[in-house]
């Protein structure tokens, strides 16, 4: 919580992605929406991603007292260029951490 990008989301919650295709950049996929914070305090989110990135049970780069927050973006605009979206997957609330 005591990070630049949490401080500006509790300011103003809209948020955009924006992720090109490594292999054409011309072809990319915009996300416009609204973030939801939740505080993982359980450390569920932030563990899960150590075991599957660093092959860790727990995160270990945290500082004492380091607070985490999940941020849901809520889909309210996709645009896509040179990708097509089948609608299973338009409107299904991306996680981040």
């Amino acid at each position: 919580k005591n990070r630049m990008k949490y401080i500006n989301l509790v300011n103003d919650p809209r948020v955009t992605l924006c992720i090109s295709d490594p292999d054409n950049p011309l072809c990319y996929i915009e996300i416009r929406g609204t973030a939801l914070l939740e505080d993982d305090l359980d450390r569920r989110f932030i563990n899960a991603i150590a075991e599957k990135y660093l092959d860790l049970d727990e995160y270990p780069y945290d500082a004492i007292g380091d607070e985490r927050v999940t941020v849901t973006v809520i889909p309210l605009q996709i645009s896509a260029r040179g990708i097509s979206l089948s609608e299973d997957e338009v409107g299904k609330p991306i996680k981040t951490g």
